[in-house]
């Protein structure tokens, strides 16, 4: 039984719901943050963030197949919601999928609509630009995974530019190099 009457109800308890589960996933507290996020999911099925956020934790739990699983079904309902690309191209980076990997940090990179503009929560300037940052490494990083390096080296310069203060192009530079170096001794 919802904890509230109706659909306006239902949408707080799924919005409260929701909440606790990105504050525990936040936390790190996996396990925990699914209770919630089912429940929010139970009164709102079509609620994207917590699609999404489902799928953070059960990333955070090494459980990579239901995770994408989630993240599909957030895709599903929003193919242009950035935080599931970027998340799922991560995983499946993870699971060495790289060619896939690189499709969903391609999606983040390439014109079309902008997500923050039906989030408005966000800051839409910074956040385009972050999550922009954060594709562009993240698809540098799968690169190298590939041995594909001078394109990932590219992809670090294209990041790097978009503000000279972020370190993740500096961090994505040194996994590249790494990797590199891996290469050539092995």
């Amino acid at each position: 039984m919802a904890l509230f009457d109706g659909a306006a109800g239902r949408k707080k308890e799924a919005q409260d719901m929701y909440k606790r589960g990105f504050m525990l996933t936040a936390r790190g507290m996996f396990a925990q943050a699914l209770f919630f996020l089912d429940r929010a999911l139970e009164a709102d099925p079509a609620m994207v963030p917590a699609w999404h956020q489902k799928g953070c934790a059960l990333g955070g739990l090494r459980h990579f197949g239901p995770a994408i699983r989630c993240l599909d079904a957030a895709l599903a309902l929003d193919c242009d919601f950035t935080p599931a690309w970027l998340f799922r191209g991560a995983l499946l980076s993870e699971t060495k999928q790289y060619e896939e990997a690189i499709a969903c940090f391609d999606r983040v990179t390439e014109p079309g609509p902008l997500f923050a503009t039906r989030y408005p929560d966000y800051n839409v300037k910074e956040h385009c630009v972050s999550r922009y940052i954060e594709a562009l490494c993240s698809k540098a990083v799968a690169l190298a995974g590939l041995k594909r390096f001078e394109e990932a080296e590219a992809q670090v310069r294209r990041a790097a530019v978009q503000d000279p203060d972020d370190p993740r192009p500096t961090r994505a530079g040194k996994i590249i190099r790494d990797v590199k170096s891996q290469d050539q001794a092995g």
